[in-house]
């Protein structure tokens, strides 16, 4: 095989910019490149490139100029920049662009990003602290809801701090201050499932930062005030007597984080450890750290997790990350000491090469596990912001990874 140089700084190409973020090839053959300077449009037939850069006050110019992604929904090109979502009309050669702006209906609702997530019917549906915005990729359209004090089927809350949807299609939000919402995307209203004054087990608490659908149809819910088990089927939630026994001690612990697991398991991460909950045999495994042995969780206080196509699971915690075999229960540990910018692991994502995407504190960063190689991302690198969001991580069907800060 042979490789063809395109050299940086030489020639009729010396405007070109110096780091290459993200390369596309669209449905027509040809190919996108994104940098730190400029959109470049690459057609292999003619070997020649087109230029697109940003122009301040044009509406249907590139949003910016630093280009972070790049994806390609139906033919339909996106692209993410610094400064908002751009899509690119092949026809018009033109950008339509999106982000918050005030006063504007048709840019997203807020900068503070809590949750995201891509549902089945292609929608995706980011949570922040100006309400639910749901952007269909195809079309480019933005939906919008908000809390309205005069409208009982309204969003109960604006702080959507979690996204989950079950396996009947059922979309259910975790808010701030406003319980659980059962969310009907066809006519676009809301019900809120909270604390029932004399029913001490209605809610554990109105704030709910952690949401899972299991595959027993239930919902497993992490509040500021413990554990909640909501029954979609009956529409109320379950007293610790309805439960395992071991789920039932657990109610009264601060749920940081909850994950549905691949089988029958559900993970419970906490302020005093982690729980594998098996909802077939009915048992609980709890993990702890233990001081002095290196093989155990690096830090009791988990705020994100996730499952690894090796079936391993990784831990984040407040002081670093943690890959569990559970069949061993033991663990290897990544901290600041191995490489890692931030102990604060606030999301964990894996990626289509088994390689884990890792928010912080202080940006970004992609673990191999199988080296243990470290790379780091922050502002530097083109990053919004260096301190990310716990909670708001997702990765889509078609492998593209979101991080909200």
């Amino acid at each position: 095989g042979r490789f063809r140089h395109y050299p940086f700084g030489e020639g009729e190409r010396s405007e070109y910019a110096n780091y290459i973020f993200c390369i596309y090839e669209d449905q027509s053959g040809l190919l996108w490149v994104g940098t730190d300077e400029n959109l470049e449009l690459y057609d292999p037939a003619t070997d020649t490139f087109l230029k697109f850069k940003s122009r301040p006050g044009d509406p249907e110019a590139l949003s910016d100029d630093v280009i972070m992604s790049i994806y390609d929904a139906g033919g339909v090109v996106w692209f993410g920049t610094k400064k908002g979502l751009s899509k690119y009309c092949r026809f018009r050669k033109k950008f339509q662009n999106y982000r918050h702006v005030p006063n504007d209906p048709n840019s997203l609702s807020d900068n503070k990003v809590w949750s995201i997530y891509s549902d089945r019917r292609g929608i995706l549906w980011v949570g922040s602290n100006g309400g639910l915005d749901g952007i269909d990729r195809r079309s480019g359209r933005v939906l919008h809801y908000r809390h309205d004090p005069s409208n009982p089927s309204s969003l109960a809350n604006n702080s959507v701090m979690a996204i989950a949807e079950d396996e009947s299609g059922m979309m259910w939000l975790g808010t701030w201050g406003g319980g659980l919402n059962r969310f009907d995307r066809n006519s676009g209203t809301f019900r809120q499932f909270g604390r029932r004054i004399g029913d001490s087990y209605s809610s554990r608490s109105q704030t709910v930062v952690s949401l899972a659908a299991g595959r027993d149809h239930r919902l497993w819910l992490g509040t500021s005030g413990g554990l909640a088990v909501f029954d979609p089927e009956t529409e109320r939630f379950q007293t610790p007597d309805e439960l395992p026994l071991c789920v039932s001690t657990l109610f009264h612990d601060l749920m940081r984080v909850i994950k549905a697991g691949s089988g029958d398991r559900v993970w419970l991460g906490m302020s005093q450890g982690l729980v594998t909950l098996d909802l077939k045999r009915g048992d609980c495994t709890l993990f702890r750290h233990q001081a002095g042995d290196p093989a155990t969780l690096s830090d009791d206080r988990v705020l994100s997790l996730e499952e690894s196509r090796d079936g391993k699971l990784c831990v984040g915690t407040q002081e670093g990350l943690n890959l569990l075999d559970e069949s061993t229960g033991r663990c290897v540990r990544f901290t600041v000491s191995d490489g890692l910018p931030n102990g604060i692991i606030c999301g964990i994502l894996e990626d289509g090469s088994g390689n884990l995407w890792i928010s912080s504190n202080k940006g970004i960063s992609m673990l191999n596990p199988a080296t243990g190689r470290i790379r780091s991302y922050d502002m530097a690198d083109g990053l919004q912001s260096n301190e990310f969001n716990q909670w708001a991580s997702y990765r889509s069907a078609s492998g593209e990874m979101f991080f909200g800060g």
